[in-house]
């Protein structure tokens, strides 16, 4: 008897261990399950069996009940009916979680103008080995879930030549790019300082900084990642990300809040809180909030010809730059498109070739640029050129973008380890280019 009761003593302090440590995740569990609901079911137009069983099926979140309302236009989710989350979606920008009632009542309220998307051009490259070689690596076969790309798309001196979707997924479904929005957001500060509306060297950025050390951080040093503000960034625990994204209302006065841990343009510390500083700068420029919300869509997507891409706001009303755009393949493509062609598109100029030589020169750190990663001395794929760069996401989300070769390479899914090999994969769409 004194053996069993001392067994149940046991197990009694494991599981309330295993409570003490659960209990704050059990929140970012939620809140990125609503979340994802909430913006695959509304944006994307995917039924929830489909969200179930690919995006919310490994280990915690599928411990996670995910329910609907349709009619309030929102997605729920909790573990054991604790911790419940709560998305809703909002007019013209895809949704936004909640930290209880929603007390900001923020929505867009200049309708998104009605944008023709404008399709590229697809060339059929006939009995190339290679391009079935590259398929075949990059997407899983029938009855299979290991490799997990949901789309591939190769596009080659402008044109479409490989497209695969998996199942649940075609060229009308928006996709989450996760930290490709970081590269996104570069693309409208180089547009914004084309505007005249902000420089390179602007300082004394926030009124909040301007008594201390920080008001010498520039908008350089915020695209190039190297300010010097404490951050943590791990998605797999509550840190700095985590808490910004799921629970806190205004992400941008959290990020803003963060005091500097190293000299300002010494130290390179990846950080969402920088993207999102700078969402918050992009606001304050702004006379109206309205005109804030419209300036992606006005100034980038439509010249595009992209029609259904979404950047999210938190709570307050910031766009997410760091994590949260939705957008089709193909549509990731043209961003790609515009790097590659350096800030131009069918003749107009959008931003400064200048920016974007700017944006791919490496800072602090080698391998990135502002809000890019770069493939300086082939650091990270050893068999695709030097010259090329990516967008790059949580999960496995890639723009790969090879200049020297008039290649886009885009790949998304849900994870980016083995069997799931990039390098390989780039390595047969080179070889099935150069083969034509």
């Amino acid at each position: 008897m004194k053996v069993a009761r001392l067994v149940l003593l046991i197990v009694f302090i494991l599981v309330a261990l295993l409570m003490v440590w659960a209990w704050p995740q059990l929140e970012i569990v939620t809140g990125f399950a609503a979340k994802k609901a909430c913006s695959y079911s509304y944006i994307s137009e995917r039924n929830i069996e489909s969200i179930n069983e690919i995006d919310l099926s490994d280990f915690p979140l599928s411990l996670v009940t995910v329910e609907l309302k349709p009619e309030l236009a929102s997605a729920s989710a909790s573990v054991l009916g604790l911790k419940k989350s709560t998305a809703i979606l909002r007019n013209g920008l895809g949704c936004t979680l909640l930290k209880g009632k929603d007390d900001f009542y923020i929505e867009k309220m200049t309708p998104t103008p009605t944008t023709t998307s404008t399709p590229l051009p697809k060339k059929v490259y006939q009995n190339n080995p290679s391009i079935s070689k590259a398929i075949s690596l990059a997407m899983d076969s029938e009855g299979e879930w290991q490799k997990k790309t949901t789309t591939f798309l190769v596009v080659h001196n402008d044109s479409i030549i490989i497209e695969a979707y998996s199942k649940g997924f075609d060229s009308e479904t928006e996709i989450l790019g996760w930290s490709m929005t970081k590269s996104i957001l570069n693309l409208l500060f180089g547009m914004l300082i084309k505007d005249r509306v902000v420089g390179l060297t602007d300082k004394d950025l926030f009124p909040a900084w301007e008594n201390d050390e920080r008001k010498d951080i520039t908008i350089a040093n915020l695209l190039r990642m190297d300010s010097g503000l404490k951050w943590t960034e791990e998605y797999e625990s509550v840190c700095d990300i985590t808490q910004g994204l799921y629970k806190e209302e205004d992400f941008v006065a959290f990020a803003r809040n963060k005091k500097l841990e190293t000299p300002t343009g010494e130290v390179w510390e990846y950080a969402s809180g920088s993207s999102n500083l700078l969402s918050g700068i992009m606001r304050r420029k702004f006379e109206s909030y309205q005109d804030y919300l419209n300036y992606p869509q006005h100034r980038l997507f439509e010249k595009l010809g992209i029609s259904d891409a979404y950047i999210e706001t938190d709570e307050a009303g910031n766009f997410l730059m760091s994590s949260y755009m939705y957008a089709k393949a193909r549509d990731w493509a043209k961003l790609g498109l515009l790097y590659l062609h350096k800030g131009k598109w069918q003749g107009e100029e959008l931003l400064s070739e200048d920016y974007i030589n700017w944006s791919l020169t490496p800072g602090v750190e080698p391998t990135y640029g502002a809000h890019i990663w770069l493939n300086t001395d082939q650091a990270l794929y050893p068999s695709v050129p030097a010259d090329a760069y990516k967008f790059s996401g949580y999960e496995g989300q890639y723009v790969v973008v090879i200049p020297s070769l008039e290649l886009v390479v885009v790949r998304t899914g849900l994870s980016k380890g083995p069997p799931f090999d990039m390098d390989e994969i780039l390595k047969a769409v080179i070889t099935s280019t150069i083969t034509q």
